[in-house]
């Protein structure tokens, strides 16, 4: 970051890319102080003042991809850095800002939420997703479905997990889990036969959920099946997960 942020105080001409790349790596690295001043500096040169924007100067910067790019790029950074609460508060500032979330904005935060066991805010979110179309993503699905799954809420889940379309490994994982987690072996065990059904290769991530829901059943010989399978049938050398 050192010799970026060098490189950037030389250059003659800063466009937006350059701001961005360099916000986004202060904000990858974990300084998000520095990223977020950096930012506020980047709208001051771009005519909004950061403490008071006017409306119509504020939506002419604001709805360049570019500068949506820029926000996604903090709260992203604040969410591989474990920094949760962080990038939900940025991204309500991001609102206050009058600047309309993308797909990648909304995949960041349900990430976040899944850790912050906050069901209230990932349901106000579910409905923006429906409006604009975002529930039709499988990112953003996932999201909504490990969230609540995780929040106990599984016929949530199970509605958003039936309407999605185009399904991953991921958001078969994520309703599977949320069934094991609930102690619902059976179905569990179901919707692992439709994952594999639909042509889906299951993960490692996929064999703990199931493994630890055999557990929580008392279900030894279908426990042994699965484990004796991950090697010959799905080329998955076990982990310590699946011994536990």
């Amino acid at each position: 970051m050192v010799s970026a942020r060098c490189l950037f105080d030389e250059m003659s001409n800063r466009e937006l890319v350059s701001w961005n790349s360099l916000i986004s790596g202060y904000s990858q690295a974990g300084f998000h102080e520095e990223s977020k001043k950096l930012y506020r500096d980047m709208l001051a040169l771009e005519g909004v003042h950061p403490n008071g924007p006017t409306l119509d100067t504020w939506l002419m910067v604001s709805l360049r991809d570019p500068v949506l790019s820029t926000w996604n790029a903090i709260i992203s950074g604040h969410v591989k850095n474990n920094q949760f609460q962080g990038a939900l508060d940025f991204f309500r500032e991001m609102l206050e800002f009058g600047a309309r979330p993308s797909i990648v904005t909304i995949s960041s935060i349900l990430a976040a939420l899944s850790h912050l066991s906050d069901l209230k805010v990932a349901k106000e979110r579910h409905p923006y997703a429906i409006k604009h179309d975002y529930e039709e993503n499988v990112y953003v699905a996932t999201g909504i479905v490990d969230n609540y799954a995780k929040f106990g809420f599984i016929s949530g889940a199970k509605t958003v997990f039936v309407r999605t379309r185009d399904r991953s490994v991921v958001i078969g994982t994520a309703i599977i889990s949320g069934y094991a987690a609930q102690g619902d072996t059976g179905v569990a065990l179901y919707l692992f036969n439709e994952m594999l059904n639909e042509g889906l290769q299951p993960d490692p991530v996929t064999f703990t959920a199931l493994l630890g829901a055999c557990a929580r059943a008392g279900l030894v010989e279908e426990s042994w099946f699965l484990f004796r399978s991950l090697v010959p049938n799905y080329g998955i050398e076990p982990i310590a997960e699946h011994y536990c």
